[in-house]
């Protein structure tokens, strides 16, 4: 598991509407070209994107708890993604917004060490992004 954390004043409301807004993740998750959710978001809902210097991939939301957490999950031949996202308070004025990831899948073993630094630095600058965007449109 590769996971980040990062402590804000933004409100939970704040951050679950950046992530809800699919289509304008690529605002802060700048290694994503576009982004797309075919429905609403809820459990099984399907969705794509590009990576910026990779290929078009295609994504299911595993889990959805409101304001709370999500996560979707990416599969490639012998290998599969896991993204979480959660939220939790901490205090009345700061939560935690953790992003992480899980790689599982026969490659998964020999994929991981090559993965693992890239994702690292991919969702710790992304979730800096976001936090800073969600603390913005909230002044």
């Amino acid at each position: 598991m590769i996971s980040t954390s990062v402590m804000t004043s933004a409100s939970a409301a704040a951050i679950w509407q950046l992530w809800t807004d699919v289509e304008n993740s690529p605002v802060w998750d700048t290694d994503v070209a576009w982004s797309r959710l075919e429905g609403p978001f809820i459990i099984g809902s399907q969705g794509a994107f590009k990576l910026k210097n990779g290929p078009e991939l295609s994504f299911v939301l595993e889990e959805v708890a409101y304001q709370q957490h999500y996560s979707n999950t990416v599969k490639l031949r012998g290998l599969a993604l896991n993204f979480s996202h959660r939220i939790e308070p901490v205090s009345t004025k700061e939560i935690r917004v953790t992003h992480g990831a899980t790689i599982k899948g026969p490659l998964g073993v020999i994929l991981a060490r090559i993965l693992k630094g890239k994702l690292q630095k991919a969702l710790s600058e992304s979730l800096q992004r976001m936090v800073v965007l969600a603390e913005r449109n909230q002044s």
